[in-house]
């Protein structure tokens, strides 16, 4: 099951553990996103709210942003206050380039 992990710097990630894992043992689970966002020309601050944003919503991987776009958009709108589509495309590519090997 995928379940969302809490990093010790507050950042969170999508985890893949068995369906019998307990809250502890989330840390060993296979990590499934969201990718390293630390390329976009954005603070540290916005990296790691945008990411935490992501893994709440569900966006782990590529496969998982399909038909999805208004949502990261609004996750966008959420962190910078305004619907950038050009930082849209530039987190796709991410993704893209994550899941297909790039």
């Amino acid at each position: 099951m995928r379940v969302n992990y809490k990093l010790e710097n507050g950042s969170i990630q999508i985890r893949e553990v068995p369906d019998e894992a307990s809250p502890e043992q989330y840390k060993y689970g296979i990590l499934i996103g969201p990718p390293d966002l630390s390329g976009l020309s954005l603070t540290n601050r916005q990296i790691k709210q945008l990411s935490s944003e992501l893994a709440l919503k569900g966006f782990g991987d590529y496969s998982d942003t399909q038909g999805r776009r208004s949502e990261l958009l609004d996750i966008i709108r959420t962190v910078l206050n305004k619907r950038d589509k050009n930082l849209l495309k530039q987190i796709l590519e991410i993704y893209q380039e994550e899941y297909f090997g790039g």
